[in-house]
């Protein structure tokens, strides 16, 4: 009977395999929380590891007077600022902008002597502007090159009864006031599915209910988790659930068939590539899936039934974003805000007529099909200053949470909505993008009949 054991992040249940025993180390793949295992399917005590040997990247050293300074290697992908960079960094950019100032006053030297010192009011300020913008992306540019060359992470101290995280950005917290630490998982979303970041971090839950940044990114779970226990151990605080944001969504570590087209018989394939394509509860209810392969969108339907679960909007909606016109010779579809056409269907052929896409003419006899996909999110409205701290914040809170996080979406919060777009696969395999910017997943799939109807005709 395999080993079961349950999450004390969320409660779910997990089944190790041979090698995360062996590792002694499990994610759970419901909420990506990681905690450590035996064969017993009992948790490891924080006693247990801090006699064992710091694992690779970590270096602890105590002090002579008492106290822990941590320091530990940080994930490639990610890069952490602190101050020394950002000194550093500033340094340089200064040193940067002025230089090229002075070449350029150099240069404006025998403009002066040819036109005039009546010239020194112009070419003077001239250089106070160029100084300005040279000198700050200059600085910009050389704090992340000085942070990106640094392998190990600002160290974290544990001294006069508190914790004190070196990161830019990151505060201090007594150690009266923790309550737990906790390690997290958390997957940042690039693009994709299939294109996000794993980010191991440490942090401290306060009597208060906040969570508190300590240290990371860190290159692996088991750093994560022995940083963590370590100073649990030196505060003598005991090993408890740390329960985690449930709205996070479930991560999905399936791995894509070898070929599309390897996918078994009988078994649900995506339309467009021939990938298999599991289809998880959660997709069931929202009424489509993704495909992992080639993120295509599908459209499910009721068991036995040619309804869709996610229901079609009839055309002519007045919350629609977009309006169909025409007859069976010529059909237009036009955005209904601005009334501007963006796609005819003419002719047998489609016509790309959105401002700033490609202005061209696809033949619908040579469409295999069309396919609906996510193209990220799209902002919504202007978003200021106090708009961009506070999705800073709802970032960096998501962040102190294992599970799945997208950048775009926490930064831009209620601002920002997810876009989808409209593309033609020909035979040749070429993929065409017809529309994009469409809000409403319920009109990308009525628009996606109806173009298939145009390429059956």
């Amino acid at each position: 009977m395999p080993l079961t054991i349950h999450c004390s992040m969320c409660g779910a249940n997990i089944s190790p395999d041979d090698s995360a025993i062996r590792r002694g180390v499990v994610t759970c793949t419901h909420c990506s929380t990681v905690q450590r295992v035996t064969e017993s399917g009992t948790r490891k005590t924080g006693r247990d590891s801090a006699v064992s040997a710091a694992p690779e990247g970590v270096q602890i050293v105590r002090g002579r007077q008492g106290g822990l300074t941590i320091t530990g290697r940080r994930t490639r992908q990610g890069v952490v600022l602190n101050p020394p960079e950002i000194k550093r960094g500033a340094l340089i950019g200064l040193v940067i902008g002025i230089a090229v100032t002075a070449v350029s006053a150099l240069v404006a030297v025998p403009l002066m002597i040819l036109f005039g010192w009546g010239m020194a009011g112009i070419i003077i300020p001239a250089l106070f502007l160029e100084f300005l913008p040279v000198t700050f992306f200059s600085a910009l540019i050389a704090i992340f090159a000085v942070a990106g060359r640094q392998q190990n992470l600002p160290p974290l101290e544990l001294r006069d009864g508190a914790l004190f995280p070196k990161t830019y950005g990151a505060k201090p917290v007594a150690v009266r006031d923790i309550r737990q630490l906790y390690s997290t998982t958390t997957r940042v979303l690039i693009r994709k599915p299939d294109e996000y970041i794993d980010q191991y971090m440490v942090f401290a839950l306060t009597n208060a209910g906040e969570r508190v940044f300590l240290i990371g990114p860190l290159d692996s779970a088991e750093n994560a988790l022995y940083i963590e226990e370590q100073i649990e151990e030196e505060l003598g605080i005991f090993e408890l659930p740390v329960y985690g944001n449930p709205e996070l969504p479930k991560r999905e570590d399936e791995s894509l068939p070898v070929s599309p087209r390897q996918a078994p018989s009988g078994a649900a394939v995506c339309e467009s590539c021939g990938a298999e394509i599991a289809i998880t509860r959660a997709e069931s209810k929202r009424g489509f899936s993704v495909c992992r392969h080639c993120g295509s969108l599908r459209l499910l339907y009721e068991p036995g039934s040619a309804k869709p679960v996610l229901g079609i909007p009839d055309a002519g909606g007045s919350d629609s974003q977009f309006t169909v016109a025409g007859n069976s010779g010529e059909t237009v579809i036009s955005a209904r805000r601005s009334a501007t056409p963006v796609l005819r269907i003419s002719k047998g052929k489609f016509h790309i007529l959105a401002p700033g896409a490609a202005q061209k003419a696809v033949d619908a006899h040579g469409v295999k099909r069309c396919n609906v996909k996510e193209t990220g999110w799209t902002q919504t409205s202007h978003l200021d200053a106090g708009g961009m701290a506070a999705g800073f914040e709802a970032l960096k809170e998501a962040m102190s949470y294992s599970g799945e996080v997208n950048p775009a979406k926490v930064l831009f919060g209620a601002g920002s909505e997810k876009a989808y777009s409209l593309s033609a696969v020909l035979s040749n395999g070429e993929e065409i993008r017809l529309l994009a910017g469409i809000r409403d997943i319920g009109e990308a799939f009525y628009l996606e009949r109806m173009l298939q109807r145009g390429i059956k005709a």
